[in-house]
């Protein structure tokens, strides 16, 4: 009987937990990131070692007689096959900066963009002239104009690219990030790749009711993220702490 009244008590808090009361967040690096150049100098190493190739993802554009033109972009593209996309409630895209120059007064854009590629071949066999189409634009910020500077993106259309991405047979999401607009004749900035050495990489987070992504864990046809069991763990340490005091009064 005690067990049936455990059971009766567990499973609907399960449930209310699952739909309300916990959030799990699931972050992490890209599992690609790489950038393409318009001059193929951009990849010749001037000193070695050249970790700061690999280490920093550069983004520029010129103002010339022929307009606004895009030199460096960058693409990024995470894995979403463990992807709950209907509880994703929030999604944040956090960039840092390695340097800038010509910033001031400048927009980044971050579009929509395709997944066939992966970071050994976008500069090896992709490259400018076969790089990833841009797709529509997701959302623009001011550029950084200082080293060390985090860029965030974090809007409701970045969700609904991710939800959507989430549900294709490919469950990949990229992204593209370029300059938009800017007025000095040319302009640059570089961020911190997942390779770099101090950290600080592209980073993605999606938040949501519990569970953002799939757990090997599952009680009652939930998916259980720790949140929830610390939550549970909790609340029967306070039940069993409670009981105890209950029969030492009783006791005494």
């Amino acid at each position: 009987m005690k067990y049936l009244k455990l059971t009766l008590l567990v499973v609907p808090l399960l449930m209310l937990l699952n739909a309300f009361g916990v959030w799990a967040i699931a972050s992490g690096l890209p599992s690609h990131d790489g950038f393409v150049c318009q001059d193929p100098q951009c990849y010749v190493c001037e000193e070695e070692p050249c970790d700061y190739l690999l280490e920093e993802l550069q983004v520029s554009a010129s103002n010339g007689p022929s307009g606004f033109t895009d030199t460096q972009i960058i693409y990024m593209q995470w894995d979403l096959a463990n992807i709950v996309h209907t509880n994703i409630e929030t999604a944040t895209l956090s960039l840092t900066t390695t340097g800038v120059q010509d910033t001031s007064g400048t927009m980044l854009s971050l579009h929509e963009t395709g997944n066939n590629w992966t970071e050994d071949t976008l500069t090896t066999t992709i490259g400018w002239d076969n790089k990833p189409a841009l797709g529509a634009v997701i959302e623009t910020q001011p550029a950084p104009e200082n080293e060390n500077q985090i860029v965030i993106f974090n809007s409701s259309a970045l969700k609904e690219y991710i939800k959507s991405q989430a549900t294709s047979s490919e469950k990949k999401v990229s992204f593209a990030l370029r300059f938009s607009s800017g007025t000095p004749q040319s302009m640059y900035a570089a961020f911190r790749s997942k390779e770099h050495t101090e950290g600080g990489g592209p980073y993605l987070s999606l938040q949501g009711p519990n569970a953002v992504k799939k757990s090997a864990l599952r009680v009652a046809g939930l998916e259980l993220q720790w949140p929830i069991v610390g939550a549970l763990v909790l609340g029967g340490g306070i039940s069993f702490i409670w009981r105890r005091r209950a029969v030492q009064r009783r006791r005494l």
